[in-house]
C-alpha cells in the first residue's frame, strides 16, 4: 500500500535508483550485467510506526539498541528489481 501523502518524501511517490549489477558468479563472459532498481515506496504512517516499535521490541529482547538505519528503513518498503 502506498502512503496518503504524509511521508517526507512526497506524495507517495516511488523513488528510482538504477545501477547495472555486476556478474555475481564472475565468469569472463561478454555478456552485459542485467540492470537492476531500487525503489522506495514510503508506508503509511501507522504501517511505519508499527514495524518502528516491533524492531525495539525485538531489540530489547536481545539487550540491545536498533541500529537507527533500520529505524529509518522501517518507514520505506524497499524492493530491488530486474524486471524492466
Amino acid at each position: 500500500p502506498q502512503s496518503n501523502g504524509s511521508a517526507r518524501r512526497g506524495n507517495g511517490s516511488k523513488q528510482r535508483h538504477s545501477s547495472p549489477s555486476s556478474s555475481a558468479s564472475g565468469s569472463s563472459t561478454n555478456e552485459p550485467a542485467p540492470r537492476t532498481e531500487f525503489l522506495t515506496v514510503p508506508k503509511d504512517p501507522q504501517q511505519a510506526q508499527a514495524e518502528q516499535e516491533r524492531l525495539l521490541k525485538a531489540a530489547r529482547k536481545h539487550g540491545k539498541k536498533p541500529d537507527p538505519r533500520s529505524l529509518e528503513a522501517a518507514k520505506y518498503i524497499l524492493l530491488l528489481t530486474s524486471l524492466p
